[in-house]
């Protein structure tokens, strides 16, 4: 997890290094509360890592939130190039998963 959860985290004036939790040697930029999303951060995926040959990325979304610092419960949207991306997925994927790993439900 980052050093600084979200919420305490103030205005970037600059980007910024952000560590991938559990994933050596790779790190992204981000930018946090720019003028155009004050409550959000933008993240900067450095083009040696999208310029790999056919295949994923050696991290997922799970991996930036948690470089983030950002919890779970207050993420309300991912955009990829200002749209909105794959929304119905990303929150059945996160809110299954959140009452997965609640003892009191077996499954979604």
């Amino acid at each position: 997890m980052a050093s600084a959860a979200f919420f305490d985290h103030p205005a970037s004036t600059a980007w910024e290094p952000l560590p991938i939790p559990g994933v050596e040697g790779v790190s992204c930029w981000v930018w946090y509360r720019p003028d155009h999303l004050p409550n959000g951060a933008v993240v900067n995926i450095p083009p040696e890592l999208c310029g790999q040959p056919a295949g994923p990325l050696p991290f997922s979304l799970l991996h930036l939130i948690q470089g983030l610092g950002l919890p779970w419960e207050s993420l309300t949207g991912v955009s990829l190039f200002g749209s909105a991306w794959q929304a119905a997925t990303v929150w059945q994927a996160i809110h299954c998963r959140r009452r997965w790993m609640l003892p009191s439900r077996k499954s979604c």
